[in-house]
């Protein structure tokens, strides 16, 4: 999960993925890459956002789903991390990524479509950091 904060505001990043739905920028571990290597390189490669800051662990989530008739298990690695001000969103759709944008936490946890993904805005909303307040 990655924010901003600029003119006195805190900005979350939401992506519209491949399904339609607004989401966390999120992908897989490559082999021989950590965790949290894969969230930010994810970040990169989904919005162009580089450097960010690692502020606190956010928990993992786990979901199942059917990928051409195959259950397949899915665990995500959730950190919060925090993008320079300036920083600007860069959607590639090659990564599934059809739009992304900056919105304050109450607006993302509005508009993001899945119920996993709005607990962890939740849970980031209530870290105990000066770098992020809602």
């Amino acid at each position: 999960m990655v924010f901003k904060k600029t003119g006195g505001r805190t900005l979350v990043c939401l992506v519209l993925d491949r399904f339609g739905f607004w989401t966390l920028p999120k992908g897989h571990v490559e082999p021989g890459e950590s965790p949290l290597e894969a969230a930010q390189r994810e970040a990169a490669e989904e919005v162009g956002l580089r450097r960010l800051a690692v502020v606190a662990p956010l928990g993992a989530t786990r979901y199942r789903y059917r990928r051409a008739g195959t259950l397949v298990k899915k665990t995500v690695h959730w950190y919060l991390m925090r993008a320079r001000p300036d920083a600007r969103l860069r959607p590639r759709a090659s990564e599934g990524i059809h739009g992304a944008r900056w919105l304050p936490l109450g607006s993302a946890l509005r508009e993001c479509g899945y119920a996993g993904v709005r607990r962890v805005l939740a849970k980031a909303g209530r870290c105990k950091v000066d770098t992020f307040d809602s």
